[in-house]
């Protein structure tokens, strides 16, 4: 299992294979920029609002990345 399949139960290498290429994901910041721990907190919520959307849609996922 990977970090995803621990943190939300889905994957384990079975079911859908869901794979985002270079780019699928943009987050544009306006305004002051955010430091690096703000950056890196919205990142983590979008990830873990991507794995919990997929989770309740009951996708069995194994998620990769290029």
């Amino acid at each position: 299992p990977n970090a995803t399949d621990a943190a939300t139960g889905i994957g384990a290498g079975v079911g859908t294979v869901i794979t985002f290429d270079a780019g699928a994901v943009q987050v544009v910041f306006e305004g002051v920029v955010p430091t690096e721990q703000e950056a890196t907190r919205t990142g983590n919520a979008i990830g873990q609002g991507i794995a919990q959307t997929l989770a309740r849609q009951n996708a069995r996922t194994a998620v990769r990345t290029r």
